[in-house]
C-alpha cells in the first residue's frame, strides 16, 4: 500500500503526534507527508497546497490519502476544489484529532462529503452532537494505543530501584495549557510528610506556575522538567510512585499518551478533568477519577499511604493498556481500513438540509464574532466599557 499522509499544520501537539505515530507504525510502502505549514523544521515534510496533494497522488500512484484533522481545514478544502475541477473522487480517510469545542474544530461539509471513512479516537468525540450528522457507515472509532518497545519497557521494569527513603514521588506530563491553575494548591494539600512532584513537559514560559510554587514555599518539593524525548520521558515515568493528572475541565485531551505511559509502567493514576481520558481508567481498579478537589486529595493521600494498593492498582493499569489500548491493535485496525477503502467503490456522502443550515449559521456567527474581536481587541473593548460606565455615572 502507498499512503499519502496530509495534515494542515505540523506542530507540537496531538494531531502531529497522532500523524507521526501512524506513519512510523503502519505497514505502508510510503511515508510521504504533505502539509501547509511546518513549524518543526527538523522533520522532513513537503509543504504545499491541495493541488500539490492531488498531483502527487496521481503522478506517484498512491493508493489512499490519510488526512489528520485539527484546527484548520484550508488544505483539505483546497484538495476538494481540485477534485471538483478534475471531476474525480480520491480515496480519503480522516482521523479526527480534536473534540469540536469551538467552530473551527468542527468537521466541514467538504470533510464529511469527501471522506470514505472518518475515524474518531475517543467516544466523547464520536458521540458528540455535531458529529451525529455523519452517516453511520462512514464513521468509526479506533483508540490510539501508546507505542512502546517491549524490550525497553522490560528493561525499566527490571531496573526498578529499591526505595531508600519513604518519600513518595508524584509525577505528570503535559503542556502548560493542560496544567490546572490549582495544581500546586492541590499537591500541597496531599496529607503526607515526605513527598516530591515532577511536572514534566513545561517550557520556560511557566511564570504563573513558578510563582505558585514560590507562594507555597515548595521549591524543594516541586521540580519543573522541560519537554523530554520519548525515551527520556519513559525513563522519568518509571521513577514515579503515583501519576497525578488534573487538567482544566474545558481543555481537550483525548486518549492521553502521557497517562497511558504511566499506566504501562504500572503507575496508579489519580485523574481530574475533561471526559476523554476517563476512558482509560476503570474507577477504583486501574485508577481513580476525582470529581472535585476533595476527592482528588483523598485518592492521592490514600495511594501515598498504601503501598499494597499502589502495586495492585498499578498492575491493573498496566494490564488495561496491554489489552484494551494495545498499539498493535491500533495499527492493525488502520491497516485493515486502508485495504478496505482501497478496494471499495468511492462515493460522496449525502448531507442533510438540517446539517447544511446549521453549519451555515454557525459559520456566519463565527465570522461575525471573529471580525468583531479583530475590530475591537480586548483592550479596546475594556476601554469602551469604561467609557459607557463613565457616561452612566457608574
Amino acid at each position: 500500500m502507498r499512503i499519502l499522509y496530509v495534515i494542515n499544520n505540523i506542530n507540537i501537539g496531538g494531531a502531529t503526534d497522532a500523524l507521526l505515530y501512524i506513519v512510523q507504525n503502519c505497514t505502508t510502502n510510503s511515508r510521504k507527508i504533505i502539509c501547509r505549514n511546518n513549524y518543526l523544521q527538523n522533520i522532513e515534510i513537503v509543504e504545499g497546497s491541495g493541488k500539490l496533494i492531488y498531483n502527487t497522488f496521481i503522478a506517484e500512484s498512491y493508493d489512499l490519502i490519510h488526512y489528520f484533522k485539527a484546527e484548520s481545514s484550508v488544505l483539505f478544502d483546497e484538495l476538494c476544489e481540485e477534485m471538483k475541477r478534475k471531476n474525480r473522487i480520491l480515496p480519503i480517510i480522516t482521523t479526527v484529532c480534536q473534540y469540536p469545542r469551538e467552530f473551527k474544530l468542527r468537521l466541514t461539509p467538504n470533510e464529511i462529503q469527501y471522506n470514505q471513512q472518518i475515524v474518531f479516537i475517543d467516544k466523547h468525540a464520536y458521540n458528540c452532537e455535531y458529529n451525529k450528522h455523519i452517516p453511520t457507515e462512514r464513521k468509526t472509532m479506533i483508540y490510539f494505543g501508546i507505542y512502546y518497545d517491549e524490550i525497553q519497557v522490560q528493561k525499566y521494569n527490571n531496573e526498578k530501584a529499591v526505595k531508600a527513603t519513604s518519600e513518595i514521588v508524584f509525577g505528570r506530563g503535559s503542556s502548560l495549557n493542560k496544567c490546572h491553575r490549582q495544581i500546586v494548591d492541590w499537591f500541597n494539600a496531599i496529607d503526607i510528610p515526605d513527598k516530591r512532584f515532577f511536572i514534566v513537559g513545561i517550557g520556560d514560559k511557566a511564570e504563573w506556575l513558578k510563582k505558585e510554587i514560590l507562594t507555597y514555599k515548595l521549591e524543594e518539593k516541586i521540580e519543573i522538567v522541560p519537554h523530554l524525548s520519548f525515551d527520556n520521558w519513559l525513563e522519568k515515568v518509571s521513577t514515579f510512585d503515583i501519576f497525578l493528572y488534573q487538567i482544566p475541565l474545558d481543555s481537550y485531551s483525548s486518549i492521553d499518551g502521557t497517562m497511558q505511559a504511566a499506566m504501562l509502567f504500572g503507575k496508579p493514576v489519580v485523574y481530574y478533568g475533561s471526559e476523554s481520558p476517563k476512558e482509560l481508567l476503570v474507577q477504583g481498579e486501574s485508577g481513580f477519577i476525582a470529581t472535585n478537589k476533595e476527592e482528588f486529595i483523598r485518592y492521592a493521600t490514600l495511594l501515598a499511604t498504601n503501598a499494597e494498593l499502589r502495586t495492585k492498582m498499578g498492575e491493573k493499569a498496566r494490564e488495561r493498556i496491554l489489552t484494551e489500548f494495545n498499539w498493535h491493535t491500533t495499527v492493525e485496525k488502520y491497516n485493515n481500513m486502508y485495504e478496505q477503502i482501497i478496494l471499495s467503490d468511492l462515493t460522496m456522502a449525502e448531507l442533510t438540509v438540517k446539517f447544511k443550515t446549521g453549519y451555515f449559521i454557525a459559520k456566519l456567527t463565527y465570522r461575525i464574532r471573529y471580525d468583531f474581536v479583530n475590530l475591537f481587541p480586548k483592550d479596546a473593548r475594556k476601554k469602551f466599557k469604561r467609557t459607557i460606565l463613565g457616561l452612566m455615572g457608574k
